[in-house]
């Protein structure tokens, strides 16, 4: 459920992304580059990559996290089993 949220909050941010950059270029032909209006749709436009920027950067440390965890805990018990398997003899 957590992975599904996360992935509908993504593909939200990544629609709102597409319609604000939309509204930026269309303020910046109409009202020009330096208008007031195109910069502050320009600075929200750059919130909205950094907030996507932020969700995707942790979903992948917890995925390296994840990885790591299993990695070690199957190392661990193969390590464990060969010691008992090689006491018990």
């Amino acid at each position: 459920m957590f992975v599904a949220k996360r992935k509908s909050t993504m593909d939200k941010l990544l629609y709102d992304i597409h319609v604000k950059r939309e509204e930026m270029i269309h303020l910046g032909l109409t009202s020009g580059f330096n208008s007031l209006e195109t910069i502050q749709v320009s600075q929200e436009l750059d919130k909205l990559i950094v907030k996507y920027q932020s969700y995707k950067e942790n979903r992948v440390s917890k995925w390296f996290f994840m990885i790591k965890t299993s990695f070690f805990k199957v190392t661990h018990n193969e390590k464990a089993n060969a010691f008992w398997t090689t006491f018990m003899k």
